[in-house]
């Protein structure tokens, strides 16, 4: 009623205002009618006047929002058959002149066509914010929607005053949260901040205070600069700011001229690199000043900026010898170049040449508020398009008539790919979504700074690499962007409060009620609101249930003493050991015996903390953490949890994917620990259940885009073969950036997400990226039930400062909460508490975590119950509760054996790992009736069951139409490595085992026969060669290819040792040396066969050792073949895992596929071929035909047995379904040629030696004899020589030739 009681004051008071000097408007007909109120001239000395000078950024207005008329009427997809017209109105940047015109052209007035009053559907406006507040009231009266191009003051967010006024820009109190995601993100903990004593400056500072004490960060000081500040008062901000060591940040929450006078003043004080500021605007600040000595690497946060080419190139076409639309174009033209465009007859005394062009090199570059413009057309063109879906019989601006709530309502609501490539719609406030760059003034290569794009927000997203922001040191060389507490910092330390409220028993807590600081393990930093709700005064509430009910310990009561850890493990323990030691509080207070402690939920300060109690048989239940690193009950088996762990909710996933028939999946994971040990647990378990691993996939830290889409990349091929499902373990804003890449790669609709880490409800992020929310359809979620408990809402609701005496942190927290200062604390911001005050703000305040406190509380107390009722028969805790062999084990059992029904209404009871039983829903992305997306329950997980219908679920192709999800391999041959196999080592298992127990083990007994035929071949074969060696040794002969002979022997020796190694357990060594040996072994038989069979029958044969070095070169090639594929791909163990007698075991095999074990075999089977067709061409010589006989023989039989066990190892055991046949096939064929060889190559051998050693004898036998008998009938004569006596015979040695060798291939 105000509104429209002042619009009307307003109308009249124009209505009898002059109509002034009758400024220009342009006007584009259309069907209907968008008017602009644009500055074109500012305004002039006497009010309803004009100024004379067309400033650059008034004509890229003018030109951007006849661009923008132009562009929408020239897309055939939006506002098809409708002409969209437009009116430029000339404000003058003058409040009077915008109302009077506004008055005009709604009431058929001067200068304006009748009818185009009942086209308007919106005005766009800008300028100031008095301009935009007179032409809002003045519309208010009307219902007619404008939307400012200019404005974010606070001022105008008043909906009674303007509640018709739409802003394209981001509301400016968005600015202090903004700040405050940067902090976060650039992990300062110790900052200082600078306020204005203003609308803007409170209100950012309550936002920025929120989040930064949310997050841990800890404000060292919080300086006000106020309008008439002087320059003394802005000297002594700076000495404050320079006392806080460490605090190199300093946020600024402050419009521009006072971020100029703190860099002025910093300048004054000679501040060089002491401080990294960040605020709003401080770009324009550096632009307009040079404060480079101060600001350097300082971030700034601005509105998104974004050159719009099309809009750029079209500037450039604009010349006043052809362009006459804008009247005002050719004054600007003029006054821009200070040139005349008519010779003779201008002011500026010389001509234009022509050459002119509205460019970068001119000057002209693109204005921020030219974007801001395009989107507020765009804005009611898309607005009326939904209002036209309906259909429209007849004008447009009929249809239009009457329907402004509706057309409102649309506006409200509407979403659109901006120009600039950005998501744009509105806020519930009217305002733009925030979308801002952050800048970093960064030195250039040629030593100058300016600012450099390092960041942005959108979406309530900040995309923000702290390496890519830097600092400069007093050398101006760049350093890590940091801010931290050094040394003492008060405003950060608390005070060491406890609680204690006494008892027959003690339960103590311990909780990180603050956060902790970086440069001490026992010091504490901010205090942490959701702690002192969902921690502390659940605790509190919890205890007073307890000792309230009768049925839990009814003669015993139940204290607790509650420790602050302030977020570090190491204090916590510090104060638990001080607690148990001395049996007294920090404040002296006495206390009773302790029997279980509640702890923190943190997952660190947990694991320290349970490993101190363990030595004291103290049991722990932990609140709210549920990391995969407490879930080794090995190492903690005195730490309960009373959340489901994440190892449950691996088992979720499991049970969801084979409800759906999800049978061949894809793995991405995070490279964190946690991460890697979730994808370890879901592969190890997924193999359990038959589900077969397509590929696993690890996303590094600084994973890029283009990173990202070669991930897309390999899961595509996968894909394709049917692993549609990928199971995602990753943080969210790498699960976005992943799913985001399908986009680049043209692979929407191609996969299903499957996540119970990395995809949250959060449909803010979705519905302001479309690209993300398309490529997430049909995804599914796992989401842990949050419940409440009502009963403890009304509990702190009715909670106040002065009554809650046992809480020392309530206070604070409550100073905090409301942002005010209570009666005797220190002033802190600004204002006083009041007495009606209330929290109300739940979700806020707990994220499900207080039910976690509560039943830790109630479950240690029931399970303390029930114990004491086993071992005490007194009212108290008897000796024997305190002293009985094995109390903690039991008192764990009986705690963990509870069941009841809990605050929320559910069931609270433990897993048998001491986990909470996990209650979960399923979550599908689908379409909903409207069109829209959203996460839709499909199904839940609780007490162990899943129900999950999978008709339910809905996938999506990349068009939108639905399909049915499936993940399975299309082709066996697609997916090798689906053989039930797993495809990873699980957790526990090492290289201890027992791998010869397949040798030992009477139920494999081919393992043992093969393995003693391959032993008594190398026995064998050891005496054979031992016994040729000696005879060579003692008798003459021809060693024609003795060498070669050695060399097939060797073969035949790594014949029989690689059955070992396709006997024993697999490791990867043996794996490796199982695909190494066994083409090595045939390769060096079947090169010495062919070189033996070659020298065979030549007339001048070659020498041995030629040929030796022939068949060497010859396995070289098998080896090189071997090596690389070695290399390529690395020798690796998988394992399945079968249940036998309720005993769980691990089958180890190498994971290679079939196909590949014999490829590699085809270089053997060359060398075998070419022996063969030796062998038969050469069985027609003469010359040692036994030799070709054998190795004849030795190639025929050798290659029927390779062929049969290769048939075997890939056709038989597959068609048979004997998947266990392969090795035993391979390890058969080997002992086998091994034996071929030995009988064929080398028995035969026995013989000829023997023939040769008796020859040798018998020749050796008639030389003797010669001798003798020549001695006998020639007797020696004695000679004269020089005076000796010397004898000579005929039959001498020396006198007779020697005997010839014995020819013979022995070998």
């Amino acid at each position: 009623m105000a509104s429209c009681c002042l619009a009307t004051v307003f109308l009249v008071f124009t209505l009898l205002l002059p109509s002034g000097d009758g400024q220009p408007h342009l006007r584009t007909p259309g069907d209907v009618i968008v008017p602009a109120l644009i500055p074109i001239h500012p305004a002039g000395h006497v009010p309803f006047t004009c100024g004379d000078v067309v400033p650059a950024t008034s004509l890229q207005l003018v030109e951007a929002f006849l661009f923008a008329l132009d562009v929408i009427n020239r897309d055939a997809a939006l506002l098809p058959g409708v002409q969209l017209g437009g009116v430029l109105i000339d404000s003058c940047n003058s409040p009077e002149i915008a109302a009077l015109e506004v008055t005009n052209l709604l009431s058929g007035g001067s200068g304006y066509l009748g009818d185009d009053k009942d086209k308007v559907v919106g005005f766009v406006s800008g300028e100031s914010d008095q301009v935009t507040a007179a032409v809002a009231s003045v519309l208010a009266s009307t219902q007619t929607p404008q939307i400012s191009y200019t404005t974010t003051s606070a001022a105008l967010n008043d909906n009674v005053l303007y509640p018709y006024l739409f802003r394209a820009l981001p509301s400016e109190k968005t600015h202090g949260a903004v700040l405050a995601e940067i902090v976060k993100a650039l992990k300062w903990t110790y900052v200082s901040v600078v306020v204005s004593d203003d609308v803007y400056g409170s209100t950012n500072q309550r936002a920025f205070r929120r989040i930064a004490e949310n997050n841990d960060v800890c404000i060292s000081s919080t300086q006000t600069v106020r309008q008439n500040s002087t320059d003394a008062d802005l000297d002594y901000v700076i000495s404050v700011l320079r006392s806080k060591q460490g605090a190199k940040g300093v946020v600024l929450l402050l419009q521009m001229e006072a971020i100029q006078r703190v860099f002025e003043a910093a300048m004054r004080a000679g501040v060089s690199s002491q401080f990294q500021w960040l605020g709003f605007g401080v770009k324009d600040v550096l632009e307009l000043n040079n404060f480079d000595s101060v600001a350097r690497g300082s971030v700034s946060l601005e509105m998104e900026t974004h050159e719009i080419n099309t809009f750029k190139e079209h500037l450039k076409t604009l010349n006043p010898a052809n362009y006459t639309r804008n009247p005002s174009f050719r004054t600007f033209w003029e006054q821009y170049f200070q040139c005349d465009i008519f010779p003779g007859n201008g002011a500026f005394g010389q001509n234009c040449t022509g050459n002119e062009v509205l460019d970068e090199n001119s000057g002209i570059d693109q204005d921020p508020l030219v974007l801001p413009v395009f989107n507020a057309v765009y804005s009611f063109a898309h607005a009326l398009e939904a209002v036209l879906s309906g259909g429209c019989l007849g004008p447009v601006s009929a249809c239009v008539a009457g329907k402004g709530a509706r057309f409102f309502e649309k506006l409200k609501r509407l979403g659109f790919v901006s120009v600039s490539g950005s998501n744009f719609r509105f806020t519930p406030d009217r305002f733009a979504e925030s979308v801002f760059d952050v800048l970093n003034n960064k030195r250039m290569p040629g030593g100058t700074f300016a600012m450099t794009k390092v960041g942005r927000y959108a979406g309530g997203i900040l995309q923000l690499n702290p390496s890519d922001v830097y600092t400069y040191n007093d050398q101006n060389m760049p350093v890590v962007s940091t801010s931290y507490c050094v040394g003492t910092c008060p405003e950060c330390a608390r005070s060491d409060d406890v609680i204690y409220i006494p008892g027959d028993v003690i339960i103590p807590a311990a909780f990180p009620i603050h956060s902790g600081q970086s440069s001490s393990p026992f010091g504490c930093g901010a205090l942490r609101s959701k702690a002192v709700v969902q921690d502390v005064e659940a605790l509190l509430y919890a205890l007073d249930k307890v000792n309230a009910d009768r049925d839990i310990l009814p003669t015993i009561k139940l204290g607790t003493v509650v420790l602050d850890s302030c977020s570090s493990g190491v204090k916590a323990v510090k104060d638990a050991s001080n607690l148990q030691s001395t049996g007294k509080t920090s404040r002296g207070d006495p206390v009773a015996p302790i029997a279980g402690y509640v702890g923190s939920s943190m997952a660190g300060e947990s694991r320290q903390l349970a490993t101190f109690l363990e030595g004291l048989e103290i049991p722990e239940i932990g609140t709210c953490q549920n990391s995969r690193l407490l879930t080794d009950r090995s190492r903690y088996p005195n730490l309960l949890n009373t959340v489901s762990s994440e190892e449950q909710t691996v088992n979720v996933t499991i049970a969801v994917l084979k409800r759906l028939g999800f049978s061949y999946v894809s793995v991405v994971n995070s490279e964190e620990e946690m991460y890697k040990l979730l994808k370890d647990d879901f592969v190890f378990a997924a193999n359990r259940q038959g589900i077969c691993i397509a590929t696993e996939v690890e996303v590094k830290r600084f994973h890029g885009s283009g990173d990202y889409d070669k991930t897309i990349t390999s899961l595509k091929e996968h894909a394709e073969k049917g692993a549609e499902a990928v199971v995602l373990f990753l943080p969210s804003a790498q699960a976005r950036s992943l799913i985001s890449a399908t986009s680049r790669s043209s692979t929407i609709g191609l996969f299903t997400w499957v996540s119970a880490l990395g995809l949250e409800n959060d449909n803010a992020f979705f519905s302001t990226n479309v690209t993300l929310k398309h490529a997430t359809r049909g995804a599914l979620r796992l989401e842990t039930e949050v419940a409440k408990s009502q009963a403890f809402e009304n509990y702190v609701s009715s909670l106040t400062p002065g009554q809650n005496t046992r809480n020392p942190w309530f206070k604070p927290f409550w100073q905090y909460l409301f942002q005010c200062d209570l009666p005797g604390t220190v002033a802190k911001y600004g204002r006083q508490c009041g007495s009606d005050s209330r929290v109300v703000n739940f979700d806020f305040l707990d994220d499900g975590c207080a039910l976690s406190t509560i039943n830790a509380v109630v479950s240690m107390a029931r399970g303390i119950h029930q114990y004491w009722r086993e071992t005490c028969s007194t009212p108290g805790l008897c000796d024997a509760y305190w002293s009985s062999v094995g109390r903690l084990q039991e008192i764990v059992e009986k705690i963990k054996a509870v069941s009841y029904t809990d605050e929320s209404g559910g069931i609270f009871r433990f897993t048998p790992s001491g986990d909470a039983a996990a209650r979960m829903k399923i979550l599908n992305y689908q379409r909903q009736s409207g069109g829209s997306y959203a996460y839709k329950e499909v199904g839940t997980w609780t007490d162990n069951t899943l129900q999950l219908t999978p008709w339910t679920v809905r996938a999506y192709a990349a068009d939108g139409g639905e399909r049915r999800p499936t993940s399975a391999c299309k082709d066996t041959s697609f997916c090798p490595q689906c053989t039930n196999v797993p495809s990873s080592k699980p957790t526990g298992i090492n290289a201890t085992r027992n791998v010869f127990a397949p040798i030992t083990d009477l139920e494999s007994l081919w393992g043992l026969l093969v393995v003693v035929a391959a032993g008594l071949g190398v026995a064998i074969m050891t005496i054979f060669t031992c016994y040729v060696t000696v005879t060579l040794q003692s008798i003459q002969t021809k060693r024609s290819s003795t060498a070669l002979g050695y060399l097939l022997l060797v073969g035949i020796l790594l014949m029989f040792v690689t059955v070992v190694f396709f006997v024993i357990e697999p490791t990867d060594a043996v794996c490796g040396l199982r695909r190494a040996g066994l083409a090595l072994a045939y390769a060096v038989c079947f090169a010495a066969m062919l070189a033996k069979i070659a020298r065979t029958g030549m007339a001048r044969p070659p020498s041995s050792p030629v040929m030796f070095v022939i068949a060497l070169l010859l396995i070289s090639v098998q080896v090189a073949v071997s090596v690389e594929w070695l290399i390529l791909v690395p020798p690796k163990t998988v394992y399945t895992v079968v249940n036998k007698d309720n005993k769980v075991e691990y089958i180890f095999q190498c994971a290679v596929r079939k196909e590949s074990l014999i490829q590699s075999l085809t270089y053997v089977m060359f060398l075998g071929l070419l022996t063969l067709i030796f062998a038969i061409v050469k069985s027609t010589r003469r010359e040692r035909t036994s030799e070709i006989i054998c190795i004849s023989n030795s190639a025929w039989l050798t290659g029927f047995i390779l062929v049969a066990w290769t048939i075997m190892h890939t056709l038989g055991a597959t068609s048979l379904k004997k998947e266990h046949w392969r090795d035993p096939a391979v390890c058969i064929g080997l002992v086998i040629t091994g034996w071929i060889l030995l009988l064929f190559m080398f028995i035969p051998k026995l013989w000829t030696l023997a023939r040769l050693k008796r020859r040798h004898h018998l020749r050796k036998v008639n030389a003797e004899n010669q001798r003798r008998a020549r001695a006998v009938s020639h007797p020696p004569r004695q000679n004269i020589v020089n005076g000796n006596a010397t004898s000579r015979s005929r039959g001498s040695d020396n006198s007779r030739p020697s005997q010839p060798p014995l020819y013979g291939d022995v070998a």
